[in-house]
């Protein structure tokens, strides 16, 4: 009998209230640090593919920087460069501004060719320089 009383005094103050709220904080805890957890984790995770996608990029332009390096290590490309940046021609050249026949004669005043019929009856009246 002494063992029925010992194990109905142990069954009532396993269940108790306060031990039921103590498990309960308990658990509480737990599962809100376990959330915790997997947010920082999702997050570690979208940063890693941004960084990742970041050294991507980076790559992508240390290698055209190495490119453009080698390049500018021989006297054509660094000549190329000189010419490119700063608009100017070596001893003895000269410089060649080519100008479309469109451009040309737009600036003349010629009748530009349009396909509406009303420009076309302008054109037709206008006055030739």
């Amino acid at each position: 009998m002494q063992e029925f009383n010992k194990k109905r005094i142990l069954r009532h103050r396993l269940y108790s209230v306060w031990v039921i709220v103590l498990v309960l904080t308990l658990a509480f805890f737990s599962v809100r640090a376990a959330w915790r957890a997997t947010e920082k984790s999702h997050i570690a995770s979208s940063n890693l593919k941004r960084l990742q996608n970041e050294l991507e990029e980076l790559r992508k332009q240390e290698s055209a920087l190495l490119t453009e390096i080698d390049k500018l290590d021989s006297e054509k490309g660094r000549e190329e460069e000189i010419r490119k940046r700063f608009n100017v021609v070596k001893d003895g050249e000269e410089m060649v501004v080519v100008v479309w026949d469109d451009e040309a004669n737009s600036a003349k005043g010629a009748p530009q060719k349009s396909g509406s019929f009303w420009n076309w009856l302008v054109n037709l009246f206008r006055l030739s320089d």
